[in-house]
């Protein structure tokens, strides 16, 4: 099988024990292959809504020597998995946005997950916010540089109660400002967090001086999460 890139990687670290895995926009089957591999998934879905793709899984697949524990399926987002049984869901490759409307279209589905690894190529505060308002706890969350980008992935898990990763008190971030920044990357003063927040001031501080609309609570919250990534000692108030 080729070999992960750092971003998928990651995608997998976040992923918990399962029984069935769903992962959306296969692509080429390195998920859910490598996820039935390692032990982490008893059995997969390889999910796209793409013939080609799909094709390309396959080759995956019977390369991998798993026909009988990951199957392919040509679909829609979360279209027909309701009552299969599936207990977790990967996403990747897509943005925010199009992952909370997927999720949003088929809430019968999110209902039965245990958890959601998701890993989004821009807007991951959509879904940081769609997982909140659907029952999930945000555990995990990292980010990762690769081929110059940002990649952010998250681990939402089914829990009861209040969520600790939005216990904010102290962090000097509103939810919606956590929601953009990551509670859990911010209080862990992640090193590539860090440089992302110091590019994202820089750009946002261009905007404003431009006079860009809309831009300084933005700035304020990206200025912010810096601060505490910066500061020694770190700079959340007791």
């Amino acid at each position: 099988m080729a070999t992960l890139s750092l971003r998928l990687r990651t995608v997998l670290e976040l992923l918990g024990p399962c029984r069935l895995l769903a992962d959306v926009g296969t692509d080429h089957g390195l998920v859910p292959v490598e996820a039935v591999e390692s032990g982490r998934a008893e059995r997969a879905l390889a999910i796209d809504v793409l013939a080609d793709p799909l094709a390309v899984a396959a080759r995956t697949v019977r390369a991998a020597g798993l026909t009988s524990r990951v199957s392919l399926l040509h679909s829609d987002g979360l279209s027909g998995l309701a009552g299969r049984g599936v207990d977790a869901v990967v996403i990747a490759g897509m943005s925010g946005k199009t992952m909370q409307r997927i999720c949003e279209t088929d809430p019968d589905v999110v209902a039965e997950l245990e958890q959601l690894v998701v890993q989004p190529n821009g807007g991951v505060q959509y879904m940081r916010a769609f997982a909140r308002r659907a029952g999930f706890h945000l555990t995990d969350e990292r980010m990762v540089y690769e081929r110059e980008q940002y990649f952010v992935t998250c681990r939402f898990s089914r829990r009861d109660g209040p969520d600790p990763a939005y216990d904010l008190e102290g962090l000097g971030l509103d939810e919606a400002g956590a929601f953009e920044v990551g509670p859990l990357l911010v209080r862990r003063r992640d090193a590539v967090a860090r440089d992302y927040y110091r590019l994202q001031r820089k750009r946002l501080a261009d905007l404003v001086k431009r006079g860009a609309p809309g831009r300084d609570q933005e700035l304020a919250t990206f200025e912010r999460a810096l601060a505490i990534c910066l500061a020694d000692p770190p700079a959340i108030a007791r």
